[in-house]
């Protein structure tokens, strides 16, 4: 499984690494690559990809990331906040997930890239 969702990132990377609208991850170590990240240069772009996301029948997710501090359910813990939070904001408001599979799913990511260069 994890060799096919790697077989998946190289693609992912060689097609999604040339778009100017979107930053996406860097491996560190092996990766099973069970999705995908990527960050918007901003949050319009963002909304505007989700939407025709949704309009094309892709999903997608925030990214398991952000800023938690901005969850309802922080009122149950006892924090603290050092400096400011301008990443975690920018993953919150900019970021994405699309998910892989094991599969080959080249031309679904093709279809995603192209959408992303519609709008960049």
């Amino acid at each position: 499984i994890v060799e096919g969702r790697r077989k998946n990132a190289v693609f992912f990377k060689r097609r999604f690494g040339k778009l100017s609208s979107v930053s996406i991850q860097n491996e560190v170590g092996e990766s099973s690559w069970f999705g995908f990240a990527l960050v918007f240069s901003n949050g319009e772009l963002r909304n505007k990809a989700i939407q025709l996301f949704e309009k094309n029948s892709i999903d997608c997710r925030p990214v398991v990331a952000g800023n938690f501090t901005l969850n309802p359910a922080i009122k149950f813990f006892d924090y603290s906040i050092h400096g400011d939070l301008n990443s975690t904001n920018k993953i919150h408001n900019c970021g994405l997930f699309i998910g892989n599979h094991h599969y080959d799913v080249t031309n679904e990511l093709n279809k995603v890239a192209e959408i992303l260069e519609s709008i960049s």
